[in-house]
């Protein structure tokens, strides 16, 4: 997962890879670009986890079957900025049907950081458990220090929205990062099945017509264009950047 990582890093410094001029959500304090990397970052893992290759505490993960690429949804990021809230709380509160990650940055130096070179590091935490504990080979739920991974992991999310405040405003001392993803992980769920990754549009059942693309299955909504291009839906329209 690591040689991904600094592949995608790689490639995101030689071409622009989404627009930043025109917001696609209301959410003043992250742009298009934040949004286009925690989006890719998510789905670079649930694409390596699908091929078997996702480090797991010791060997890699077993790789899922169907496991879905996730599109950007405003409606999650706006739940993400309220959890956060004005006061910048590291304690974050979302509704329970939903699941969440966070990230916090107390010290000067990181917090002065450009919150885009903070992104992989944010991510890569929220996937940095499963190394630690490990996932069980039925891919169940059933360690809750697991639980930013299994958001992240879990096959039947399809949304995420984040968020980022830094506070107080003027001379900020902390950071926090939020994501919230449109399901919630209940204990002992079976996160994801195990099986080879899919190859051929007929391999993705989950949801009607899905296709199947770079091993990761696309529900219909989302149609397969360069990879500068991402999604959001909401109130059942698709909007593009």
């Amino acid at each position: 997962m690591m040689i991904s990582m600094i592949i995608w890093l790689s490639r995101r410094n030689e071409e622009e890879q989404f627009t930043a001029d025109k917001g696609l959500c209301p959410g003043p304090n992250i742009d298009d670009v934040d949004r286009g990397d925690f989006l890719e970052y998510h789905n670079l893992i649930r694409r390596e986890i699908a091929r078997g290759l996702a480090q797991n505490s010791a060997g890699t993960l077993k790789p899922a079957k169907e496991m879905y690429e996730l599109i950007y949804d405003c409606a999650l990021e706006d739940a993400a900025a309220k959890s956060i809230g004005a006061a910048c709380s590291e304690y974050v509160d979302v509704p329970p049907k939903h699941g969440q990650n966070k990230y916090t940055v107390s010290t000067r130096s990181m917090v002065a950081l450009n919150k885009n070179d903070l992104i992989p590091q944010v991510v890569s935490s929220w996937y940095r458990p499963v190394m630690v504990y490990g996932l069980n080979a039925n891919t169940k739920f059933d360690d809750p220090r697991l639980e930013s991974f299994a958001n992240i992991a879990y096959d039947k999310n399809l949304g995420v929205g984040c968020y980022y405040a830094a506070c107080p405003a003027g001379a900020p001392t902390k950071a926090v990062f939020a994501c919230v993803y449109n399901s919630y992980v209940s204990p002992n769920q079976i996160l994801y099945e195990t099986g080879k990754a899919c190859v051929d549009d007929s391999e993705c059942t989950t949801y009607p017509n899905s296709m199947c693309l770079d091993e990761l299955c696309v529900t219909p909504a989302i149609v397969p264009l360069p990879r500068n291009l991402f999604f959001i839906k909401s109130e059942n329209q698709l909007r593009k950047v």
